[in-house]
């Protein structure tokens, strides 16, 4: 009677077991069916840094633009405060208006000045990444340096020597020429051959009386420097104590006729544009006045007829060499 209630206890165990059991498996299919047919979203992938690289460099780039723009700059001298005043002319501070606007005026000198300062510090220390986010702060690079002068090596020897070749090669730094351009610039600057202003106030005259009277004024004018800035010419370079360091080189006389030669030039140049502003309509004061023949014969013409008085007026210019 014992062991058959045992029997049947063992049995109902073993029952419950195997029904736990099927249902255990029949949950994991239930769960593996599920996971098959519904997509389980994944889990959202977070960045490494929370801020950007180039959102980090941006901040760095400004924090420290900041820093080199808020270091003191040197005060303007007040030296260059006077310069800049005497660059104005005294007819400016006449009333009292200027002289209120002086001062405001000197203010916004010194705020440029400060600005150019820092703008100028930040050039020598920073570089602007090439980051979008900078594209309205990027900064002028600074000017580059002079191309062929290198100081690595001692110059001192060298400038000495070359300055030597030039001074020897030269000539146009000899005393001689120098006095010979001064001479030039006392005795030539802003004089012409001849004197229009009479030409107007003679009254009506004839073509050729004018082309003699201007061919008189030409050749008295030539005669005065002739006995006056070429005399003086003559006697520099005859004199041995101003020339005496010269070595009186075919290569210094072809230097002096060049120096002379472009101060005529000049003369003449002068003087055939104050010739051709003599028939300037626009100015009649000093606008000559010729004397023109109608001749009623045959055919009705006027002497000299336009042609020929052309050429006339233009035959001074065309003679001056």
């Amino acid at each position: 009677m014992g062991v058959r209630i045992q029997r049947r206890v063992y049995h109902s165990k073993s029952t419950s077991f195997h029904r736990m059991n099927e249902a255990i498996r029949a949950y994991e299919e239930a769960a593996k069916s599920s996971r098959s047919r519904v997509s389980i979203p994944t889990e959202p992938q977070l960045p490494s840094l929370v801020i950007s690289e180039e959102r980090m460099q941006v901040n760095r780039y400004r924090k420290l633009r900041q820093f080199v723009e808020s270091r003191p700059v040197a005060p303007i001298a007040e030296s260059c405060l006077n310069a800049i005043m005497k660059r104005v002319p005294i007819e400016v501070f006449a009333g009292l208006v200027p002289q209120r606007l002086v001062q405001p005026l000197l203010d916004e000198v010194v705020l440029d000045y400060k600005k150019s300062m820092k703008l100028n510090t930040v050039q020598h220390v920073l570089i602007t990444p090439p980051l979008k986010a900078l594209q309205n702060e990027l900064i002028p690079p600074l000017p580059q340096e002079p191309i062929g002068m290198d100081f690595s090596t001692p110059w001192r020897t060298k400038f000495l020597l070359s300055r030597k070749h030039i001074m020897n090669k030269l000539h146009i730094v000899h005393p001689c020429m120098t006095k010979t351009l001064k001479i030039c610039h006392s005795l030539l600057a802003g004089t012409k051959l001849f004197d229009g202003s009479n030409f107007r106030s003679t009254g009506s005259i004839t073509v050729e009386l004018f082309q003699n009277d201007l061919m008189n004024q030409c050749r008295k004018t030539e005669e005065k420097f002739m006995l006056s800035w070429f005399l003086k010419i003559v006697k520099l370079f005859s004199d041995s104590d101003q020339c005496k360091s010269t070595d009186k080189s075919e290569s210094f006389y072809r230097s002096l006729s060049t120096l002379i030669s472009i101060q005529l030039k000049e003369l003449l140049i002068r003087t055939v544009v104050a010739y051709v502003q003599l028939f300037d309509l626009s100015c009649k004061e000093h606008l000559p006045l010729f004397e023109m023949q109608l001749t009623l014969d045959d055919i009705m013409d006027i002497y000299p007829n336009p042609e020929d008085f052309k050429e006339a007026i233009l035959e001074p210019v065309k003679e001056a060499p």
